[in-house]
This record gives structure tokens, sequence and C-alpha cells, in this order.
């Protein structure tokens, strides 16, 4: 009786331990899943940023380019 209570408890033991290492498993895939998404985050603000600024001289410089024609066709 003893012997096969010896061999549940360890099996028990055994598959806690197996689920323990899965949760921890888990838990650091999710910790790595949210850094990613704030750098991410951190990538997506700067490439916004990146993506005005480049609009803003794109119409700046086709602003340019209508004014000055304009100045050289009413010469």
């Amino acid at each position: 009786m003893m012997r096969a209570l010896a061999d549940i408890w360890i099996h028990s033991r055994l598959f806690e331990i197996l689920s323990d290492i899965l949760l921890v498993e888990f838990a650091v895939q999710a910790q790595q899943l949210e850094s990613a998404l704030e750098s991410l985050g951190s990538e997506r603000k700067s490439l916004l940023v990146s993506f005005r600024k480049a609009g803003r001289d794109e119409l700046n410089k086709s602003m340019r380019e209508v004014f000055t024609q304009t100045n050289v066709s009413r010469r």
C-alpha cells in the first residue's frame, strides 16, 4: 500500500514540477512580448514624427517650386 502511495506521490510531484516549468516559460514569453510591444510603440512614435517631418519638407519643397515658377513666369 505504501509503495502504491509513494508512486502516486512521486507522479503528482513530477506533474507539479513540469506544470510549474511551463508556467515559468509562458511568463517569460509574456514578458518578452510586452517588451517587444513597448519597443514597437516607441518605434511607431519615431516613425510617425519622421513621416510628418518628411511630409512637411515635401510640402515646403513643392511650395517653393510653385512660387519660383510663378515668379519666373511673371517676369
